[in-house]
């Protein structure tokens, strides 16, 4: 017998409560029906965290037994025996798809549904023949350190399916193609980087050096008065240019020319006379 001491009252009557609603009234108890949409998840779930529950309480008692209450990853050899536990072919062709996930469970509810309502019933059953432990067979379950071994197995059945679910996610990010996606991504990357400092050049070209000459307007052009849309600070005059370049790579796309004639900006003396007007 593994039964556990001053068991509390409370978190017995939470799992009778949850297989049985009704049975302690105020208590949460389970929405789905066994079976039902929805439930399988919930089955899993709530063991989780009533083993979480547990933990919390167990864990400070002095009479502890981490070793007792260990989960099971595979199924003990003491519950596959025909003749006292009924094992056979069926439940040793569930146990199979659970660990191999074959066929695969779509979602952690169809995977909790397959579990709940097949081996984990037998399971309790088994435990209580196989280890002489009649509670594991009852609602009164939690009281017996088996309980712990049997929902923690369940739990590391959830773990390794939802991790079998992130492997075809990794297989994609490093799949030949993807990866060939990303290096043409960050060589588009570079064409525009490079097509932004050649417009950026270009621009810069535009701006007659008479200005600088003439209207002695050099420090007003460099440090932020002077020509419209390219003086002042830098930062600013790379953001310009980003916009500029998206608007000319739109226009491209659509079978536009690049710069229209109208949409050329003005240079020289004449934009500067109209921002600048003498008198």
């Amino acid at each position: 017998m593994s039964l556990i001491p001053n068991f509390p009252q409370n978190l017995l009557d939470l799992h009778h409560n949850w297989h049985m609603p009704g049975s302690h009234p105020g208590l949460p108890t389970r929405v789905n029906p066994p079976g039902s949409p929805g439930s399988g998840l919930e089955f899993l779930t709530f063991h989780r965290n009533f083993v979480a529950q547990f933990h919390a309480w167990y864990d400070t008692q002095p009479f502890a037994d981490q070793a007792a209450v260990a989960a099971w990853s595979f199924m003990p050899i003491q519950l596959k025996d025909p003749a006292t536990t009924f094992w056979n072919s069926n439940l040793a062709s569930q146990e199979t798809r659970i660990t191999t996930n074959t066929p695969t469970s779509a979602t952690a509810d169809e995977l909790g549904i397959f579990i709940e309502n097949g081996i984990h019933n037998w399971i309790h059953g088994a435990t209580a023949i196989a280890f002489n432990e009649p509670i594991v067979g009852t609602f009164h379950s939690p009281e017996s350190t088996y309980f712990y071994q049997i929902h923690g197995l369940v739990d590391y059945w959830w773990q390794q399916w939802q991790q079998s679910q992130k492997q075809p996610i990794k297989d994609i990010i490093d799949s030949k193609g993807l990866k060939e996606h990303k290096e043409f991504i960050k060589e588009h990357k570079e064409l525009i980087k490079e097509k932004e400092h050649k417009e950026f050049i270009k621009d810069f070209k535009e701006v007659p050096e008479k200005l600088i000459k003439e209207k002695d307007k050099d420090k007003d052009i460099i440090e932020g008065g002077g020509q419209p849309g390219f003086g002042g600070d830098p930062a600013a005059q790379i953001s310009q240019l980003s916009q500029r370049l998206n608007r000319l790579e739109a226009m491209a796309a659509s079978g536009q020319a690049f710069i229209r004639p109208e949409e050329r900006p003005e240079v020289g003396g004449g934009a500067l006379e109209e921002e600048h007007p003498e008198g």
